[in-house]
């Protein structure tokens, strides 16, 4: 399964020796949170369908305000399919990488 969504802060820049990413930091918008403030496990084996969609619910509280960024740290983020909302950036820490599977069976 292909997760389409990465939708991440990045500004593509290109670099004398390849392509480089200049990354926009946390608290660079009026609201960001860290995606491990909804119990996520970035262990690459524990299933966070369910903190990515409250982390993603929590977002929609911030669509009057400018919206918001979401911070995912580098790690490992196992995931069944969940849908994003306007106004929320997901910024995707270098080396971060998140999962996609169709298996629930994975423990939660």
């Amino acid at each position: 399964m292909v997760l389409t969504f990465m939708l991440a802060v990045l500004k593509f820049a290109h670099g004398g020796d390849g392509l480089q990413w200049e990354q926009a930091p946390l608290g660079s918008w009026p609201h960001s949170i860290t995606i491990t403030e909804f119990g996520v496990v970035g262990d690459g084996n524990t299933l966070n369908t369910l903190p990515f969609q409250n982390a993603v619910f929590y977002a929609r509280s911030f669509a009057d305000k400018d919206g918001m960024q979401q911070y995912v740290p580098k790690m490992w983020w196992l995931t069944s399919n969940f849908n994003l909302t306007r106004h929320l950036t997901l910024f995707l820490e270098q080396e971060a990488v998140i999962i996609g599977t169709k298996q629930f069976g994975i423990k939660e």
